[in-house]
């Protein structure tokens, strides 16, 4: 009688180690499909569908008391800046809209595009320290996600 699953020529119920249970090449490849695609702490990226077009660190992130309602806390990513992050009003707890009433720009260097909708979500913000995550994306379908746990120095 041959054992349930994937197994040698010579498994068999004797020596179950030559055998592996069923299920195990399904899981194997839900595993290799399941590879970590999505962003790293501190770090950006962009796609369009499932196909990342640029991945990047924070190049720098700075928190300015002196710039009034401006944009005291700006964070870019990659070096020379591919994307800028600019939170005009940084506090715990946030949860804003990206091209909402919010005016929270993220912008592509490349293009100069704003992103058209998305979310912040800010965890903590202090004058010198920002944890965040960030989803959003451009009318024309490029998406970028990131994850942001980094200190604030002043500009």
């Amino acid at each position: 009688m041959r054992p349930k699953g994937i197994c040698s020529p010579r498994g068999s119920l004797a020596h179950p180690d030559t055998c592996a249970p069923r299920g195990t090449l399904a899981l194997l490849l839900l595993l290799a499909g399941c590879m970590h695609m999505g962003p790293h702490t501190n770090e950006a990226v962009l796609a369009q569908g499932r196909k990342v077009s640029w991945r990047g660190p924070i190049g720098s992130a700075t928190f300015c008391a002196s710039c009034g309602a401006g944009a005291p806390t700006v964070v870019t990513f990659g070096s020379p800046g591919q994307l800028v992050l600019t939170i005009p009003s940084c506090y715990p707890h946030a949860h804003s809209k990206i091209g909402d009433h919010d005016a929270i720009p993220i912008v592509r260097s490349e293009d100069h595009a704003a992103a058209a909708a998305g979310q912040l979500e800010i965890d903590d913000c202090t004058s010198s320290h920002l944890m965040a995550t960030l989803t959003a994306t451009w009318p024309d379908g490029e998406k970028v996600d990131a994850i942001i746990d980094t200190p604030l120095t002043r500009p």
